[in-house]
């Protein structure tokens, strides 16, 4: 099956998925929502069953709403001089105002801040978004930076030895097509890393609703 098949199984098994939340149904009143998309063109080397995108929903459902995510949300809005305590004092109490639900039909996450100031509400439900997009785009790009960063070494190594080693012209011409192939492969590596598009993107920007 070619990746536009994967891709379309992908999304056709999302439709016999139910619906699942994280602390849904557990809140209500005034809040703002937000949701999130995954592309299924791009998740089709990893989602080629339905346990497999059942598991994986269910793990960034976890994610969205983990401390770890929360934390860099309650540090990038400085909630904690907002609220005039610690960091860790803020985090717990964003974590109790947040939900995360599945959609059912399709790859897409609805992320939920509860809280009386929409404003409020808002600022913390798309900094939600937006720092769980950024850390996945990091997680997905840093094999190339990691290989990027080695390779880079290796060429400063090299570099070093024809330097210092003014070896017999065979040798040199050796070492210097090692150069050549170190210097591409870090070039595409590096060109992979900084193309590199995101699986996911901001289906609804969060906006306050009662």
């Amino acid at each position: 099956m070619n990746r536009y098949g994967r891709a379309t199984s992908i999304a056709l098994v999302a439709l016999v998925l139910g619906s699942c939340t994280l602390g849904c149904g557990d809140r209500k009143g005034a809040h703002a929502r937000g949701s999130l998309k995954f592309d299924a063109q791009k998740l089709n080397d990893q989602l080629t069953t339905a346990d497999a995108i059942e598991a994986f929903l269910e793990t960034e459902l976890t994610v969205i709403s983990s401390r770890r995510n929360l934390e860099r949300v309650v540090d990038n809005l400085r909630l904690h001089e907002k609220y005039d305590t610690t960091e860790e004092q803020a985090v717990s109490r964003l974590q109790k105002t947040v939900e995360v639900r599945r959609v059912k039909g399709a790859l897409v996450l609805e992320v939920f801040v509860f809280d009386e100031d929409f404003e409020a509400a808002s600022n913390a439900c798309n900094e939600i978004l937006r720092a769980y997009i950024e850390e996945r785009r990091h997680e997905r790009t840093r094999p190339d930076f990691e290989k990027e960063e080695w390779l880079s070494r290796q060429i400063e190594k090299l570099r070093e030895e024809l330097r210092v080693d003014g070896g017999p012209p065979d040798w040199v011409a050796e070492k210097k097509q090692q150069l050549d192939r170190l210097v591409a492969e870090a070039t595409d590596a590096g060109l992979r890393a900084r193309s590199s598009e995101s699986d996911v993107v901001v289906l609804d920007y969060c906006v306050p609703t009662r």
